[in-house]
């Protein structure tokens, strides 16, 4: 990884998922500090509208956490391959974990990814992709191995809900939120 100083160290790694960096550094009144990084694999999340209701298209999965089974809402997104196209990577989950096919003749947005913004950037580095399709069309069910059932919720709930902490992840929201500012300005008629 490019950037860190010689002597960084590895504190925790879990393959391309996630790994924790860390190195020693002299403070200026000479004490010892420690500096840490954490590096998440690359990212891609679909907001895919119903072409008929323009609801976003959503994926409760259950999932393990240290309280037990919990169910979360999620966008269907997932990591990027090295050397993979992060707008096919959404494309491919979205058609995976929902059984979305983003419609051909539908405009596609890229709310964030390329233009360096990252929404957690400073003490966690990764390069996140969302993208915001305009028509996406419900063909069959999930073909994705996870636990999950596909919905889709008005984007002004799923906002609400963001506002009640109600999601476990900080993308999606993030991601919500820029697709609403986007329709606002552009396509007000699809805002739900």
């Amino acid at each position: 990884m490019s950037g860190l100083p010689d002597n960084a160290m590895t504190a925790f790694g879990n393959g391309k998922f996630m790994k924790v960096i860390y190195w020693p550094f002299a403070k200026p009144d000479g004490s010892v500090g420690i500096q840490s990084r954490v590096f998440l694999w690359n990212g891609a999340l679909a907001i895919a509208l119903d072409e008929k209701t323009h609801e976003v298209y959503v994926v409760r999965q259950t999932r393990e956490s240290p309280k037990g089974q919990i169910v979360t809402i999620e966008l269907p997104g997932g990591g990027v391959d090295p050397g993979d196209n992060p707008r096919q990577t959404a494309i491919n989950e979205l058609f995976e974990e929902a059984g979305v096919s983003a419609a051909k003749d539908g405009k596609v947005v890229q709310l964030y990814g390329d233009d360096g913004i990252h929404p957690i950037d400073g003490l966690a580095f990764t390069d996140q992709h969302a993208f915001l399709f305009l028509s996406g069309k419900s063909l069959m069910e999930p073909t994705g191995d996870e636990n999950t059932e596909v919905a889709t919720i008005p984007l002004s709930e799923l906002i609400a809900m963001d506002n009640h902490n109600e999601f476990r992840d900080p993308l999606s929201p993030y991601a919500l939120r820029r697709a609403q500012d986007w329709l606002r300005e552009n396509r007000p008629d699809l805002l739900t």
